[in-house]
């Protein structure tokens, strides 16, 4: 098996109403890569889910749980080792107060 290091270079939570995050990576420079998938999980090492990347060096994790921290690490389709690994907790909405016909001001 053939190993190399993806760095996470960029991680950013798109749009916190639909509980997403964005994750970017270096572009393996071996000639006989066929793509990447995206592996993570509520624990580190224990990657419960993955995803296929094609061959894309970004992609978009959908309906990830709030509040929940997730573990994420990335391969080459030539079946590398896993990249070194990164978490990023979802964070919890921010809960604005309605007033209904009452002014919220004081």
């Amino acid at each position: 098996m053939k190993s190399f290091l993806i760095a996470a270079i960029f991680l950013s939570v798109v749009n916190i109403s639909a509980e997403e995050v964005t994750l970017a990576w270096d572009r393996n420079t071996e000639r006989d890569v066929n793509g990447y998938t995206l592996y993570y999980g509520l624990a580190s090492g224990n990657y419960t889910h993955n995803q296929d990347a094609g061959n894309n060096t970004l992609l978009t994790i959908y309906n990830m749980e709030k509040g929940k921290k997730y573990y994420f690490a990335v391969t080459a389709r030539i079946e590398s080792d896993y990249s070194d690994e990164i978490n990023y907790v979802i964070p919890n909405p921010i809960i604005k107060p309605t007033c209904g016909h009452l002014s919220c001001h004081q």
